[in-house]
């Protein structure tokens, strides 16, 4: 496997650790588990660890990009936020993750972001309502497409990568 490609998985493998973390958090069994490791950047191995970098990117951008990678590609990364509350046979509200009824396709939010960045009760939750504004830097250079119908709950908007950027990003997988 070459750098690339592992630097890529290491992302994807972090993602995942980190919603399988947020739900054991979430159903109270998050006992003897600790929050993952993000994977570590380091210039020149890919194309999207160059734009972390370059850019900068705050943790919740980080997430948010991540999030839009994996579901963009390697959906499998994502199951974890298809467990169904015992409780009402329904998706946990708290993860923000949606399904889109017409084809079952799983969609991430920006709250989604927020639950994987702050669990499930935070202070902090709030702090990320700049992200979810056209002005933002990842909107702004159209990284993150905003959707043409915005929902009446900011938190709910979808995180969506530019399809070219993606296709750039996961040159390597190709």
């Amino acid at each position: 496997m070459t750098e690339q490609n592992r630097s890529l998985l290491n992302e994807f493998e972090w993602i995942r650790d980190l919603i399988d973390f947020r739900i054991r958090e979430l159903v109270g069994s998050e006992e003897g588990h600790t929050l993952p490791p993000m994977p570590s950047l380091t210039k020149g191995i890919s194309p999207y660890y160059d734009h972390l970098i370059e850019e900068e990117v705050t943790i919740v951008e980080r997430i948010a990009l991540s999030l839009g990678l994996v579901s963009s590609s390697l959906t499998q990364f994502l199951d974890a936020l298809l467990v169904k509350n015992t409780m009402t046979e329904r998706l946990f509200t708290e993860t923000g993750a949606l399904i889109k009824q017409d084809s079952k396709e799983l969609i991430t939010t920006w709250q989604t972001v927020m639950f994987l960045a702050y669990g499930r009760v935070s202070e902090m939750h709030f702090s990320i309502i700049h992200h979810i504004k056209k002005e933002h830097r990842l909107y702004a250079s159209e990284v993150l497409i905003l959707p043409n119908k915005q929902s009446s709950n900011p938190f709910l908007t979808p995180i969506k990568i530019r399809p070219e950027l993606v296709l750039t990003w996961l040159e390597p997988l190709c």
